[in-house]
């Protein structure tokens, strides 16, 4: 019983039993709802061909009328010591069945259940064939015995197989989990956004290089718990933090962050977002920070938006607006300071027409149907009727886009308020006829 291959053990329990304690032993075994013949073993091995026969036609089954299968549904032992006809027909499955048992010879049966830690997993078969003698209550007892060292044989291989397939299993799950931390590390260290990895509680266990080169920092230089960083906190994003060291993966907005270390240089605009790495019952181990430096982009931007503003009080001071036509869609888009010009600010061609004196529309339409027909620039002066129904003068110069087919896909220019202007001249041409009329 010391080897692990509890067939091979049974193997051997079997012809230490033939023919001490039987002429024929037969073992079967439970695996997984299904009886298995693991051992048989005869006095006489003629009759080895009438024993495989048995088991080729007849498999021992749970629902079979046979001794055995009995055994096995009620954890009982079945002694017979006296197998006659009668026994015969009542536990095999047909004829042909009772015709291979009596061929054996079968005279007396004895089967009792391997049970190990209160469960059946097998049983054992004990049969006299060849002599007069009958097995009684004695004989049941050694077998119980024998049946007993049999199924503790059965129960350590089986143990011992599921250790090894644990232990397999757990070196399995070391190796993907040593795999698993190679890349991570490796995407973290070659990643180009810097990232910083926190405990539960907040404090830092780790940064890339692409971090310290952003900030000009390491982790091992002195850091502050990141639910105590007075920046951060005066930034207003620590909820917002606090959510993401909660469970929920979270962004912040782009904040301005001054490095903690003098020589890392100017401040800088960061992107960052925040999302927790659980465990398997969704345990938050360690929270990841993910940083992206926008400086370069919110610098752009804010000169962008000086720049708009520049361009407004210009627009402004000239009383001038820009426009741009979308011809497919029949939409236009104009500058802010429109409104205060016209009345309205974005429209369809048709609610900018409107807006052009009655007398000068067909004018306006004429001159633009030119440029576009021609190539030429469009320019054209003309009045308007702005939303508090005063007559306003206008300047625009445009230019047609013309796309492949021919048509066109955009009509961009400016317009300028020349109401001033035409009213100086109006008033000087005036003077100068009052003047001759003297």
């Amino acid at each position: 019983s010391a080897s692990l291959d509890y067939a091979h053990t049974l193997q051997q329990v079997a012809r230490l039993a033939v023919p001490e304690l039987a002429d024929l032993c037969v073992l079967d075994v439970l695996e997984d709802g299904l009886v298995r013949r693991v051992a048989t073993v005869h006095v006489r091995p003629d009759k080895a061909e009438l024993l495989e026969r048995l088991r080729r036609h007849y498999p021992p089954e749970l629902d079979s009328p046979q001794p055995s299968a009995e055994v096995l549904r009620t954890g009982s032992c079945r002694l017979f010591p006296e197998v006659t006809d009668e026994l015969l027909r009542a536990h095999t499955q047909n004829d042909d069945h009772m015709a291979l048992v009596r061929a054996i010879s079968l005279r007396s049966l004895l089967a009792v259940p391997l049970v190990a830690r209160g469960n059946i997993v097998g049983i054992l078969n004990l049969g006299i064939t060849e002599s007069d003698r009958r097995y009684g209550p004695a004989d049941q007892e050694l077998a119980l015995e024998l049946a007993r060292r049999a199924a503790m044989a059965i129960d350590n291989a089986r143990l011992y197989e599921l250790s090894q397939s644990e232990l397999t299993e757990r070196r399995r799950a070391e190796e993907a989990l040593r795999v698993s931390e190679s890349r991570f590390r490796g995407l973290m260290e070659q990643s180009p956004l810097p990232v910083r990895i926190f405990a539960p509680d907040g404090r830092l266990v780790r940064v890339n290089r692409a971090w310290e080169e952003l900030w000009g920092a390491a982790l091992h230089q002195p850091v502050v718990n990141i639910f105590a960083d007075p920046e951060l906190k005066a930034q207003g994003v620590l909820p917002l933090l606090r959510r993401a060291f909660a469970g929920e993966a979270v962004e912040l907005p782009i904040l301005r962050h001054t490095p903690k270390v003098q020589s890392s240089g100017s401040p800088r605009w960061v992107r960052t977002f925040a999302y927790p790495l659980k465990d398997g019952n969704g345990t938050v181990r360690e929270v990841v920070l993910l940083q992206e430096d926008v400086s370069a982009r919110v610098v752009a931007e804010q000169r962008l938006q000086a720049s708009e503003e520049r361009l407004q009080l210009a627009l402004e001071a000239a009383r001038m607006n820009v426009w741009d036509w979308d011809a497919a869609a029949d939409q236009i888009e104009c500058s802010e300071n429109t409104h205060a010009l016209w009345g309205l600010h974005s429209g369809t061609s048709a609610d900018f027409l409107e807006a052009v004196h009655p007398e000068d529309r067909d004018r306006l339409l004429a001159t633009a149907r030119t440029a576009r027909v021609n190539g030429t620039p469009y320019e054209c002066e003309y009045r308007i009727i702005d939303g508090e129904g005063r007559v306003r003068w206008k300047h625009s110069r445009g230019r047609f886009e013309i796309g492949p087919d021919g048509a066109p896909r955009r009509f961009i220019g400016v317009t300028i308020d020349i109401t001033e202007l035409r009213e100086a001249q109006r008033a000087a041409r005036a003077c100068v006829l009052s003047t001759r009329s003297d």
